[in-house]
Formats: C-alpha cells, sequence, structure tokens
C-alpha cells in the first residue's frame, strides 16, 4: 500500500534532499539497499524481482513516505541481479535466491537504535511520555563517551530518528573494499567473518546498555538499546521522514546531545528548515574516520568476536544434520505452543522462549533475516541478547512435545511446564513434536474394527486383532524388538522406549473403548511381538552416538545433530545442548580436588569413556580419606547421565548374589563401593578385566530368563581403605588407573592445615545446574574425538600409579621401612642420646600427617602398634611415661628419624596444595619442573589445562559471575603487541579476531619446543597466537612437526 503524500513526495524531490541521501547511500564504491515502508524488491518481467536500491529512488519516493536504507554496503553488481519470486503456502514469499549477502559487502554501517519505551497509561507517541527524551539523550551520550574513552570518536554520528536516536559507526570501519579486490577473495569466508563481526558489536551493545542503566537508574523503563546488526538490515536514512510523527532524521551535536523537535519538523507549508537540510549535508561531508579508530575498535570488539566465532562456528558443524522444511511454514500453520512464543511478552522463562524459537525459525525453513527480524521483536520484549539467536538457530532442535511440557530449572534446558504456553489441540495429536502439528494420522474405528451386518439390517463394529495389528505397526506407531530383550520399544520422535505394550493398550483403549477385553490386547501383543521378531533389530548399533534432550552428539566429531528412526538409541541424558554454555563451577571442584593436571583431564576423560557404549579397557580408583570430593564427582557422573545408568554395588556383591552381574545390562557405570569386614581383605579382579575387556555376561534374571549381553559401562572404585591388589598381571597393569583427591572438606578448615578445605554445602546443586551440564557436556565433546579415534583416556604411567598405590595401600610397611629403623644390638648409650628415640604415639602422628600427604591409606592406633611391634621382631616395647604423664611405648632399638619424615611431608605437600588458575597466579614456564614427562611434558599440560579454563571456565565477559558463586572471575587476558601496528588493510577475518601474527615470538617458542622435543597441542597452540581454527595445524606441519597423537603434534628433532 503506498504510504507516500504530495508532501513526502515533493520533500524527497527536493535537490538539495535527494543530492545528501544519494551520497549516503555510496561508499568506496559500493551502494546501499534503498526502499520504502515495506518490500525490498522492485518487480521485473516474467515473475523476477531486484533488490532496490538508488537507482529506484524516484519510483520508491513515489510510493513511500518513509525511505530505508540498509547498513550494508554492497558490491554494486548485486543490484544487477534478479531471481525468481517463490509464493509461500501462507501468502509470504522469497526471491528464489538471496539477493544481497554478507558475501556481497563493500562495508557496513555498525549502529545502535535507542528507543523510547511506552509508559503504562500513557496515550501518543512515546516520545512525549514523562522523562522520555531526557533517557535517549543521556543514553547517547553515554554511549559516546564510552567509545570514546577507548579511542573512537569521529567515526561516531549521532542522529535523531523520529522518535528515537541512532549513533552509527562510519563505514570506513568495516571497509574491505581492498580485500575483495585480492585473487584469493573468498565470499563465503566473508560472509561467515562479517557475521561474527556484527554480532560481537551486538554484544558490545548489550554491555554498554547495561552499564548505562548501572550508571543512570533513574533511566531504566524509559529507553532501551535496540542490537540489530544483521544482514540487510535496514535503517531510516538521513532525511527520511518517521512513518507516523511529523519529523525527519537529522544529525545531532554527539559533543552534545540534545533533541531540537522544532528543528527536525515538516510543517504543511515549508516542510524542512532549509538550515536543517544545509546541517545535514554539512554533517555528512564532515562525518569521517579518525586516525587509529578502526584499530581501536578492533581491539574492543576482539573478545566479542571470540566468543561470537565459536558459536557462530558452533551452527556451520551441525545445522547441515539439522532437519528443516523446504519452504517457511507461515506462522497460523504453527502449533500453539510457537504460536504462543511469538505473543510472549517477557518475563519468567525469557531466555528458554528465545532459544527456543530461533530453533524453530530454523526448521520452520524461515530466512536467517527474516527468522531474525521476527526473533528480535519477541526477543527485545524480553531483554535478551542477540548471541541466543546464533546459539539456536540452525545449532539446536526444536524441543520434543514431550520436553516443552516438562518443568526445566531454566535455560538452556527447554522445559516450560508451568509457564502455561503449551495448550494442545485437536491437531496436536498423535504429534511428537511441533514440526509434525497437523500431519498426524486421525483416530479411525474403522483402523481396529470390522463392520458386521445385523439380523435387523443393521450394522456394529466388532474388534478385529489383525486390522488392529496393521494399523498400529503400519501407522500408529514405529515400533522394534530385539533378540536380547524381547520387550516391544516404540519411538517417541527422539529414542525407542521399552513401554510399548502399554502404549498399544492405550491406543486400543482410547480408539475401540470397551470393544476390545484384555483377551483382545494380549492377543494383538503378541503378533505384534512375532512380526517384529520376524525382522529383529540391534538396539544403540553406534556407541558413540550420545543422546540429548535436543539431539544427538556424534563422539567421533563432538557434532550435534537430529535424532534419526534408524540410530535405534534407547536413551538419553538430560542435558541440552547450548554451545554458548560454559562449566566453571565443575573445572574449578576439579582444579581445588586434584592438584595433578593429569588426573584433572582423566576425570574429564571418564566422563567421554562411560559415555561411549564400549568397554574401554580402564578400572578407575578414586583414592581419598573421606570427605574429599569422592561423592561429589560420582554424583555429578551420576546426574549427567542419569542415576538409573549407574550401579552402586559392594565389590563383593559380585560373587554373592547370582543376580548381580545381569544387573549390569544396559548400564554405564559401576560405583563400587569398598569392602566392609576385614580391612586388608584382598579384591578380585577377575569380573573387571572381563568387563572392560572385550567379554561377555551370560547371568540370570530374577523371575525372567537368563541374559546374554556384551556390557559396556565403566568402573569406578571408590574406597578409603585401599585394600589389597595381588593381580599383577599385565592385563590388570594396563586397566589400572587411580586419581588421588588429598583434600579434606570440613565446615572450619585448619588455616595451618594445607590440607583442610572449606566445605560449600551447596556445591553439589551448583555443579548440577542445566547451565553447569551444559557446559560439562562441551567439554566432553570438546575431549570425545581424541577419546573415541584412540579408544584411549589420557592418564599417568599404569606402572608409576600402580607403584604408587601399592605404597599407598600399604601404608603402615612403607613409612616404617622408609622412616625407621630397627636394630636390637645398637649400643646403648647411642640410643639414650639419639634424638630419633620416639614413642610410639608420636611417630603415629608422624604417619598420619605423610599418609594425608600421599593420600595414603590411614589405619588406627592399635593397628599401627600391632605393626610396629612385627616391624621390631615380635619383641614387646617397654611402657612406661613420657615427660608429659602420657602412657606410651618404646622399642629398644627402633630409631624414627623425624627429620627424614618431615622433610617426605613438606615435600609432598606443596606438590598437592599448589597454585590455582583461577586464584590468578603467573606461572612461567621456566618455574616448571618438566622432568616428570606423563603423555606430553608438564609445561604442555599446564599449556593444556590453561586452555581449557579459557574455554570453558568462567566467562571474563560476564561481571554478574563471581559475587556470590564458588570462583572469582578469569581476568580477561590482555592483548598483547601495539595495536596500533594492525596493517588496516588485511583481510576481515583479521580486523574482527586477531591481531597481527607474532612471528618472531612464534618462531622463538616453537624453536625452544622443538630443541627441547616438547610436543604442543594445536589447539593451545592456536588460542596462544591467536590463530583461527584450524590454522595451527599447517603451520606446524610447514615446521616439520607431525601429528602422532589426536591434536598433539610432536617437533621433527624429537625421537
Amino acid at each position: 500500500m503506498d504510504t507516500a503524500t504530495e508532501i513526502t513526495e515533493g520533500h524527497y524531490q527536493r535537490p538539495e534532499v535527494k543530492e545528501v541521501i544519494l551520497k549516503l547511500c555510496s561508499y568506496a564504491g559500493g551502494l546501499r539497499g534503498l526502499n520504502g515502508d515495506e518490500g525490498w524488491y522492485s518487480k521485473g518481467p516474467g515473475g523476477s524481482v531486484k533488490l532496490r536500491g538508488p537507482d529506484d529512488y524516484d519510483d520508491t519516493t513515489a510510493r513511500a513516505r518513509s525511505l530505508y536504507m540498509t547498513a550494508d554496503v554492497f558490491d554494486p553488481k548485486v543490484f544487477d541481479l534478479s531471481a525468481q519470486w517463490i509464493e509461500g503456502r501462507g501468502g509470504e514469499g522469497r526471491p528464489e535466491f538471496p539477493l544481497g549477502t554478507r558475501g556481497d559487502l563493500v562495508s557496513y554501517s555498525l549502529f545502535a537504535d535507542i528507543d523510547a519505551t511506552k509508559e503504562s497509561g500513557e496515550m501518543g507517541s512515546k516520545l512525549y511520555h514523562p522523562g522520555r527524551i531526557e533517557a535517549l539523550e543521556a543514553a547517547a551520550s553515554f554511549m559516546v563517551r564510552y567509545l570514546k574513552d577507548r579511542g573512537i570518536s569521529e567515526s561516531v554520528g549521532v542522529l535523531f530518528s523520529g522518535q528515537g536516536i541512532y549513533v552509527w559507526l562510519h563505514p570506513s570501519l568495516s571497509d574491505v573494499s581492498e580485500n575483495r579486490a585480492l585473487a584469493g577473495f573468498d565470499r563465503e569466508k566473508q560472509d561467515h567473518d562479517f557475521k561474527v563481526w556484527l554480532e560481537a558489536f551486538n554484544a558490545l551493545l548489550y554491555d554498554i546498555e547495561k552499564a548505562f542503566f548501572e550508571e543512570y537508574p533513574e533511566h531504566v523503563g524509559r529507553a532501551k538499546f535496540d542490537k540489530l546488526n544483521n544482514q540487510k538490515r535496514k535503517i531510516k536514512c538521513l532525511l527520511s521522514i518517521h512513518k507516523t510523527m511529523p519529523f525527519a532524521v537529522v544529525p545531532l551535536d554527539r559533543d552534545d546531545v540534545k533533541i531540537d523537535l522544532e528543528r527536525a519538523r515538516l510543517t504543511l507549508d515549508g516542510g524542512l528548515p532549509s538550515e536543517t537540510i544545509a546541517e545535514a549535508e554539512a554533517w555528512l561531508d564532515g562525518w569521517k574516520t579518525g586516525e587509529g579508530e578502526r584499530k581501536a575498535l578492533i581491539s574492543l570488539l576482539k573478545p566479542y568476536a571470540a566468543k561470537a566465532e565459536r558459536d557462530i562456528s558452533r551452527k556451520a558443524n551441525t545445522s547441515g544434520e539439522i532437519s528443516r522444511a523446504s519452504e517457511p511454514i507461515p506462522i497460523l500453520d504453527w502449533c500453539p505452543f510457537y504460536q504462543a512464543l511469538g505473543k510472549f511478552p517477557g518475563g519468567m522463562g525469557a531466555h528458554r522462549v528465545c532459544g527456543a524459537l530461533a530453533a524453530w525459525l530454523y526448521q520452520a525453513g524461515w530466512e536467517e533475516g527474516d527468522a531474525f527480524d521476527l526473533w528480535y521483536n519477541v526477543a527485545a520484549r524480553c531483554d535478551v541478547e542477540t548471541r541466543i539467536f546464533y546459539t539456536s538457530y540452525g545449532v539446536i532442535n526444536s524441543p520434543s512435545c514431550r520436553t516443552i511440557q516438562k518443568t526445566s530449572a531454566g535455560y538452556p534446558s527447554l522445559g516450560f511446564g508451568g509457564l502455561n504456553l503449551c495448550n494442545p489441540n485437536e491437531k496436536c495429536e498423535g504429534a511428537v513434536w511441533p514440526g509434525q502439528y497437523g500431519t498426524q494420522p486421525k483416530d479411525e474405528l474403522s483402523d481396529f474394527c470390522v463392520e458386521v451386518s445385523k439380523k435387523d439390517g443393521g450394522t456394529y463394529f466388532k474388534f478385529s486383532p489383525t486390522k488392529a495389528t496393521d494399523a498400529l505397526i503400519g501407522k500408529y506407531f514405529v515400533l522394534a524388538a530385539s533378540k536380547i530383550d524381547t520387550e516391544i520399544y516404540w519411538y517417541d520422535g527422539q529414542i525407542y522406549r521399552p513401554d510399548g505394550e502399554r502404549k498399544i493398550d492405550l491406543k486400543i483403549v482410547s480408539v475401540v473403548g470397551d470393544r476390545a477385553n484384555g483377551r483382545d490386547v494380549q492377543e494383538v501383543t503378541r503378533r505384534i511381538r512375532n512380526l517384529l521378531l520376524e525382522s529383529p533389530v540391534e538396539f544403540d548399533p553406534d556407541p558413540f552416538l550420545l543422546g540429548l534432550r535436543n539431539g544427538v552428539a556424534d563422539l567421533r566429531t563432538g557434532e550435534v545433530r537430529a535424532y534419526r528412526p534408524d540410530d535405534l538409541i534407547t536413551d538419553m541424558i538430560e542435558v541440552d545442548f547450548d554451545p554458548a554454555a560454559r562449566c566453571p563451577q565443575f573445572l574449578g571442584f576439579l582444579e581445588t580436588s586434584a592438584p595433578h593436571i593429569s588426573d584433572r583431564f582423566t576425570l574429564i576423560d571418564w566422563f567421554v569413556a562411560t559415555a561411549i557404549k564400549l568397554p574401554l579397557p580402564y578400572v578407575l580408583f578414586l583414592l581419598g580419606l573421606g570427605r574429599n570430593g569422592k561423592g561429589l564427582y560420582e554424583n555429578v557422573i551420576k546426574r549427567f547421565f542419569g542415576g538409573g545408568a549407574f550401579r552402586d554395588m559392594a565389590l563383593a556383591e559380585i560373587t554373592r548374589n547370582n543376580f548381580a552381574a545381569a544387573s549390569f545390562y544396559k548400564k554405564r557405570g559401576w560405583i563400587a563401593s569398598e569392602q566392609s569386614g576385614k580391612r586388608k581383605s584382598t579384591i578380585g579382579t577377575d569380573f573387571m578385566k572381563l568387563t572392560s575387556g572385550d567379554g561377555t555376561i551370560d547371568g540370570d534374571r530374577k523371575n525372567k530368563s537368563r541374559i546374554q549381553f556384551r556390557p559396556y559401562f565403566q568402573t569406578i572404585v571408590d574406597t578409603n581403605a585401599m585394600p589389597k591388589i595381588e593381580d599383577t598381571s599385565i592385563g590388570w597393569m594396563e586397566r589400572f588407573v587411580k586419581v588421588d583427591l588429598p583434600y579434606v572438606y570440613v565446615a572450619e578448615p585448619n588455616p595451618e592445615n594445607p590440607l583442610e578445605r572449606k566445605k560449600d554445602p551447596l556445591l553439589l546443586s551448583k555443579l548440577t545446574t542445566d547451565e553447569e551440564l551444559s557446559g560439562i557436556l562441551n567439554l566432553i565433546l570438546w575431549r570425545a574425538p581424541a577419546v573415541s579415534k584412540t579408544m584411549t583416556i589420557h592418564k599417568r604411567p599404569a606402572a608409576v600409579m600402580f607403584a604408587e598405590y601399592t605404597r599407598q595401600s600399604a601404608s603402615v610397611l612403607s613409612f616404617l621401612e622408609a622412616f625407621c629403623e630397627y636394630d636390637p644390638e645398637i649400643d646403648q648409650e647411642k640410643l639414650i642420646n639419639w634424638a630419633g628415640r620416639h614413642p610410639t604415639y608420636k611417630i603415629y602422628e608422624y604417619y598420619k600427617k605423610w599418609c594425608s600427604a600421599m593420600v595414603g591409606e590411614v589405619v588406627d592406633e592399635a593397628y599401627f602398634g600391632r605393626s610396629v611391634k612385627r616391624f621390631c621382631g615380635g619383641r614387646d616395647g617397654s611402657r612406661t611415661k613420657d615427660s608429659d604423664g602420657r602412657n606410651c611405648t618404646y622399642y629398644r632399638g627402633l630409631l624414627f628419624y623425624d627429620d627424614k619424615a618431615k622433610e617426605a611431608i613438606d615435600l609432598l605437600l606443596p606438590e598437592i596444595s599448589g597454585s590455582s588458575i583461577y586464584s590468578q597466579v603467573d606461572r612461567r614456564y621456566n618455574t616448571i619442573d618438566s622432568s616428570q614427562e606423563i603423555t606430553v611434558s608438564q609445561v604442555s599440560q599446564v599449556k593444556a589445562w590453561d586452555y581449557t579454563l579459557k574455554r570453558f571456565g568462567p566467562s571474563p565477559y560476564r561481571r554478574e559471575y563471581g559475587k556470590n558463586g564458588l570462583l572469582p572471575v578469569v581476568p580477561e587476558k590482555p592483548i598483547t603487541g601495539d595495536v596500533e601496528e594492525v596493517d588496516s588493510t588485511r583481510e576481515i577475518h583479521t580486523f574482527v579476531l586477531h591481531l597481527p601474527e607474532k612471528l618472531d615470538e612464534m618462531d622463538q617458542v616453537l624453536s625452544e619446543m622443538e630443541r627441547k622435543g616438547e610436543a604442543y597441542h594445536v589447539e593451545v597452540f592456536e588460542m596462544e597466537f591467536d590463530l583461527r581454527e584450524g590454522e595451527g595445524a599447517p603451520k606446524l606441519t610447514a615446521r616439520g612437526w607431525e601429528e602422532r597423537s589426536p591434536k598433539m603434534y610432536y617437533p621433527p628433532t624429537r625421537m
């Protein structure tokens, strides 16, 4: 519908107005799109369309009141392209292919749209509601100062938009015209890099808005910052008339932002004042970028761009596996749940709403630009940051109907129970996910019954087991069965569930009512089971697929995709995939519980081993002296995979209970508790070796038939007593893994005891929030490809660990042999004068400290006394009183070297109470002892752990985190190098994400590592030298480095 009037058309046809607008629409040989109130395209012959631009100025102004331009500056060739117009099924349409993408950009004008908000109960324009103009002026002034303080000033333009304020940045800040002229120009790469650049600026706007309202709380609720930088983003052009208000877009003084309504007003007789137009022309001529401002913006956006890069790259790796409608599904054809999300007013559940809506828009076939526009209307009402769009659209699957109806603690979990958003109607019947809305077959009585004639000429329906069987298998359910377990499984849209008989019963009753009885249902069930067993399936055939609440993770690649019926997955973990999630609490727990970096990676990789449905050849012993975090770790892994996926069973139960072995069917883990009874019982290893290898369990089941299956569970032995292990075979030695957890968590730690830590009674709840579990999932998906490729986890050498365990489990003998000497023939005078002559209770006190430091078993004092007696050849000690009057026992000839014991304890304590990365201690590589090489050098382990913390630990850009949490915020790593040295002609990805490569420093580091023969993890290498993902490997191989294990590169000098 045309909205132009004689006054508006006359305004746009003034030569000086037209000149200003067309000049603004041209930059560096590129052109902006230019259109009116609606419609981007002009019609051509044969149903084709073209993108409207400056050449359409007269036609556009003749039909439109308001004139919009794109923030995008396109290659002029874009405006010569035409495409067929495709009509959508709901009246919406689109070109056959996109006309103008980020890959076609010459530049882009980054901007903020600061808008007034409506006052409840007020009528008329928001601009006139109380305090709105003052809030707009304050917000724009704040943003100008914010950018100026960071070296960006002359390129900032401030304009009155008719009902708000624009803050524009000069297009030269995003200029890629020189890059486009290069012979190797990559259009797809530019599309990706501009996407990162725009989302980084949107994220910056989010922080600016937050900082503004923190400093000026009186303006909360009066103004808002719209973060709308995106592909083909339209903004009103300079001197455009507002669609409802009598004002034009005019420049403001950025150093003194004041809205002058009279200067911007169009009058019926005179139009816009000539001096206002002249000011606009002068402003445009003077708008430029100051020296160093482009480089300052690169520096400012670098941390935001790094985060956006991770989020957007995740979409590129997953969207190809997510189902998508071939054409956009109109809003009126959406299910009631998503229609409700489109109208969501804000409030509780806002992040969940925006995440689910973005995921749905991709699967509903909406193009990114249109999807973002619709999504942003909801996000703006909810005050949700734009990153949620990019971490959901084409990245995760829409939740299933079952998940939607679940109650959730909050984003990233996409359960909406209790929010009154999902109210099914008749078209929802039979649907298991929103894309099936209105497509499911209706229940028909004729599917289950035959029509029988009566004697009186009438008819009635009689239940038919044959028809019911055919309908249930072919129309109503996807059913399957296996030979191992003859239960009937049904596909719920994500996984196969074993209660198919129940579903069949419910469906029959719901359709035919009393026409079928119990015998009829049993007959149908019998027939279905037999038919399915004619073609049995193997459930969970791919051991590397992990079912999630919103998709399937492929552990070989770390990617997530949609569920498929032919996956035949029978379980899922109650965790959502959210590519932006981190797990700072979990990493903090590992760092404050396990002093050795190698052990932390072992505990991470154990999650991966548990996720793979194949038995990896390991048995994990968690060692500690109680209250040390073993139980917390076990509770977290059980919450992650589900408590039902684990068996908690004593080691001895396997040999005592005939049904014990069969109970491991379809279990992921065994928490094997410590021995009861005599302290030094010896544990058997046969069953653990069988189930951690390629063995088969053939066991009895209570009230069921015997079962034979190949287990895939991983065993954790949780023990304080540290039982004896007599098996020293190679097979057991290769399986043996231990992790020492030496710290004790108490309510009031002794400040003089470095092994005591403050207990956090809420730590388990912090470790198992939905967001934390999603972060743990991302951590697992990062490690999973390496583990899946080699079927090995990171661990210390088995021989070293087993030797340590031998000392730990035989702590008394190890202690006595290390620090005591018994010589019954020792000279009496030497004995009297020997400072090492101690009563046994004092030796016991040293023994307990030594055990705590080495994480050894602590026996009670009576047992220790008997062991000392045996050490002294069975002779009785002399009982007397010491100087304190305490009864004590001395052994003649027993010498205790307390100085040697104290030295050993002191040496052990620093090793296990080292500094945390969270404490901001500077760990220089030249202070690390690299003599203890494990898989890679200790230096490389420190680098790998630092990288893990940077990638999955506390975000340095979330200021609110850490005020009440377990861990403080990791400070942002300072940018090294001189920012002013950035070459402004480099490709866009360089000025978006990276400073120039520090080639000299890189060469120096690599040369030193080559000299020492140290390995380098490629992701750590990329992180340390600000390289893009995938750029590190070619640089290392060019120097002759080789990948000898997944992502681990070794220099050519290493033998």
